[in-house]
């Protein structure tokens, strides 16, 4: 290759790594203010520069420094860079035009010129950044260090605590001071429990990568909570004026994007096993984001002048219907065999062992017990009457408020067949029945919301016939599984979840 030729192509490459730094600058210039600013003046240099050399070749006088409008905005001054950068490349362009090969200096210069104002606009933006940093570390310590006393309260608002003051106090008995100091400690403990797993979920979408993608903001939590100590997340008015739906459309628009990140794990947030507050999940959400709503003395929540018991679980698992006056199920067990034994004779075998050599039933109160008593001992010794008497024996075990049921016996009519065998779907929903109104008599308890945590949906049951009516229907209740007999830790109830 010629040397003229060499040194054209020379100089066609340093024009084009001008314009490669250029675009390079635009780019870097979004990011930062500072390293914008210092951009705009330095390409506005080398237009001067650049103006001289053309001046000097046309031999005519340079002309004054432009003095353009300032814009405001990061929007205004990119555009102004952009502008900037443009003619610079149009005047680099006519010294070449002008000088020929005599402009290799001017173009090296201004290359060089270029890539240290490349440079220095990195060590701006990674100084802005440095700087981001550590005002986003300090905001977010003086942010966390306010965070406890917030969730502290919220929790305190779940079960409806109130602090008492040291007047209270001072007018009260010693003993009853003692009892009071003992519940303000418990309440305490468990609300600052509950604030720590609330802590945890916060944090999780401020800093994990799956919290992430709601794009939340500390301030968006700090909202959230406001309104959540307000009771204005969930609008429960609202809620329970339905008998069925989904718990988020009540959500309020100002707390969805927050509501929505936390919402799976709210739901089902089981409260602390300290405190010893009587609050269960779903219950616990409802309390402490909905409003109005305050921990009722009867029942689980209170909405307006009503109460609600909330049963909760996922899927197939759910509440039980856990009236004071229903026992476990271990007190019905001799009950339930010395019926089945008056019913096939002394030797009837109604139990074996299992792993442990714990003794079980072998016709346990579910769906499946209820077939296999009926295949393995009613069809072949008993008779409707038979039935009803070891039904009757075994509920009163059960059931002890049953004198307060009025309906418990044409309940238990209506389970038995003509010929003695249980109507197992009958069976179920009538015992249903028989529980809810020991529940209302002993508790109090008319309104009953099922949640399935899961999928965030409730049910509301009304009274007896309600439930009567919703039962094993679809969109209703059904009940799941039911009891062992050897069980002496859980009431005698099904789990009641959501068809």
């Amino acid at each position: 290759m010629r040397y003229n030729a060499f040194r054209k192509n020379l100089l066609e490459n340093e024009q084009d790594e001008i314009l490669s730094i250029n675009d390079k600058v635009k780019d870097l210039a979004q990011k930062d203010p500072k390293a914008l600013d210092y951009a705009i003046d330095a390409i506005k240099k080398v237009r001067q520069y650049a103006q001289k050399i053309i001046a000097n070749a046309k031999k005519s006088p340079a002309p004054k420094p432009e003095v353009g409008e300032a814009a405001e905005g990061t929007a205004g001054k990119l555009s102004i860079l952009s502008q900037e950068i443009d003619a610079a490349e149009k005047e680099i362009a006519e010294i070449c035009q002008l000088l020929g090969e005599k402009c290799e200096g001017a173009i090296i210069n201004i290359k060089k010129f270029l890539s240290g104002l490349y440079d220095k606009m990195e060590d701006l933006v990674a100084s802005s950044k440095q700087e981001g940093a550590e005002e986003e570390r300090q905001e977010f310590k003086k942010w966390y260090n306010g965070l406890g006393a917030k969730l502290l309260k919220l929790g305190q608002k779940a079960i409806s605590h109130v602090e008492v003051t040291a007047e209270e106090l001072k007018a009260l008995s010693s003993t009853e001071r003692s009892k009071v100091k003992s519940s303000q400690i418990n309440a305490n403990k468990f609300a600052e429990e509950l604030g720590n797993s609330l802590e945890t979920l916060f944090l999780k979408v401020l800093f994990t990568d799956a919290g992430k993608d709601f794009n939340i903001t500390i301030k968006d939590v700090d909202d959230f909570l406001d309104e959540a100590y307000k009771g204005t997340v969930i609008n429960n008015q609202q809620l329970v004026a339905r008998d069925s739906g989904l718990i988020d459309d009540f959500v309020n628009e100002r707390s969805k994007k927050v509501y929505d990140a936390i919402a799976g794990p709210v739901v089902k947030l089981k409260p602390p096993a300290s405190g010893g507050a009587n609050i269960g999940p779903g219950e616990l959400a409802l309390a402490m984001l909905g409003n109005p709503a305050a921990k009722a003395d009867k029942g689980d929540i209170q909405v307006g002048d009503d109460m609600y018991e909330v049963k909760a679980g996922a899927g197939s698992v759910g509440g039980r219907f856990n009236s004071d006056k229903v026992t476990t199920a271990l007190n019905g067990w001799k009950a339930w065999d010395r019926g089945l034994e008056e019913i096939a004779g002394e030797g009837v075998i109604l139990r074996d062992k299992n792993a442990k050599g714990k003794d079980r039933s072998l016709y346990n109160f579910n769906k499946t017990g209820i077939e296999k008593v009926n295949a393995e001992i009613l069809k072949q010794y008993s008779d409707k009457d038979k039935t009803i008497k070891w039904l009757t024996g075994t509920f009163k075990k059960l059931i002890t408020n049953h004198s307060e049921l009025p309906n418990m016996d044409g309940y238990i009519a209506s389970m038995v067949r003509d010929d003695g065998t249980i109507d197992e779907d009958t069976f179920m929903n009538l015992y249903a029945r028989i529980l809810y109104e020991s529940y209302n008599k002993a508790d109090g308890v008319t309104n009953i919301i099922i949640i399935d945590t899961k999928t965030r949906t409730y049910r509301i049951i009304r009274d007896s016939e309600d439930l009567g009516a919703k039962l094993g229907q679809k969109g209703g209740v059904r009940t799941s599984g039911g009891f062992n007999w050897n069980d002496n830790h859980q009431k005698a109830s099904p789990q009641f979840v959501i068809n």
